[in-house]
């Protein structure tokens, strides 16, 4: 753009003046930031840190495509095609938060600012708590009354579901069906 510039000064401000170039040297398909870092969220096997002296540090989080991330902005949360759910944080240090027994695509994630969080793979949808004394999971899906209403008949269901078999519950999902599967700890 400075080729279009007078002597008086630019005639037209550009983005391209505003940003910065970072050799990140992979296909991005999301950036989140952590703090004062932003994380490039690779489409296979790695992120890449970038602080704000523009340093990159690269971390492996997948054996395979990264298929889907969220961030609650302490830490992101990716799903890759290894089946498994995998916590990046500021630091670059990573921990496997859960892996699909049949190792199949994780398909998406989601945060709850409690440190619950959720996935599915295939057509069965997964929650855990973020906290280790809440092995029924009942605050984490009332907080999401929008997936399962509202009212006393969710404490009644709950219950129901928890006397059933402990671990399924059906929940309607769009136009299809998917199942809730309640896991503790593991």
């Amino acid at each position: 753009m400075r080729d279009f510039d007078s002597d008086a000064g630019p005639s037209i401000v550009s983005i391209t003046d505003r940003v910065r170039l970072l050799p990140i040297g992979m296909p991005v398909t999301s950036v989140y930031f952590l703090g004062d870092n932003a994380v490039f969220i690779g489409a296979e096997e790695n992120a890449a840190i970038v602080n704000a002296k523009d340093e990159i540090s690269r971390v492996a989080i997948h054996g395979g495509a990264v298929l889907c991330a969220a961030s609650d902005g302490e830490r992101i949360v990716t799903g890759g095609d290894d089946g498994k759910v995998v916590a990046l944080n500021a630091k670059g240090e990573t921990s496997v938060l859960a892996t699909d027994a049949k190792r199949r695509w994780i398909d998406c994630v989601a945060l709850h600012p409690d440190g619950a969080f959720a996935w599915s793979a295939g057509k069965t949808a997964f929650v855990r708590s973020g906290k280790a004394e809440d092995p029924e999971l009942d605050a984490a899906l009332k907080a999401h009354v929008s997936q399962v209403g509202t009212g006393d008949w969710v404490d009644t269901l709950l219950r129901d579901w928890a006397v059933r078999d402990g671990k399924r519950a059906g929940v309607q999902y769009g136009e299809a069906y998917r199942r809730l599967v309640l896991r503790s700890g593991t």
